[in-house]
């Protein structure tokens, strides 16, 4: 008795599930992201993509929101593998909700081309990541 009662609430729930709306995305406006270059520019943090998009703000959330809302397709920054940071950066806790911990890390003083870095940085990958900025800068 108990195992028919529990079959028939398991497929209940089978069927509540499957009646659920999905969330469909069109792949052909999917941006995924390899590098990220990040830089200063007065006092606004700039955000540039090697898919060619842009965004800027006053922190990290607010210029990648920047970037997605003038992007034009869906931009994905969880797929980052590489990220260039310029000078006076600053790294904050945003990085790390926004960004995937082995996301590799290379500073620069100039501005890169990111067709080119991300070619570079494929083959000679960098050793720095992201975790572990985030180790040293909680044993500061």
């Amino acid at each position: 008795m108990k195992k028919s009662l529990l079959l028939t609430a398991a497929l209940a729930a089978a069927v509540l599930l499957l009646r659920m709306p999905h969330p469909s995305r069109d792949i052909s406006k999917l941006l995924p992201v390899q590098t990220l270059y990040l830089y200063m520019e007065e006092d606004l943090l700039c955000v540039e993509t090697d898919t060619g998009d842009r965004g800027a703000g006053s922190g990290l959330a607010s210029a990648a929101d920047n970037l997605k809302a003038s992007a034009p397709g869906e931009i994905f920054l969880d797929t980052a593998q590489f990220l260039i940071l310029g000078p006076n950066v600053p790294i904050t806790e945003e990085f790390h909700t926004l960004l995937r911990p082995s996301c590799r890390v290379v500073y620069t003083a100039e501005k890169p081309d990111l067709q080119e870095a991300t070619e570079y940085l494929i083959n000679h990958k960098p050793k720095l990541t992201l975790s572990q900025l985030r180790a040293e800068a909680g044993a500061m």
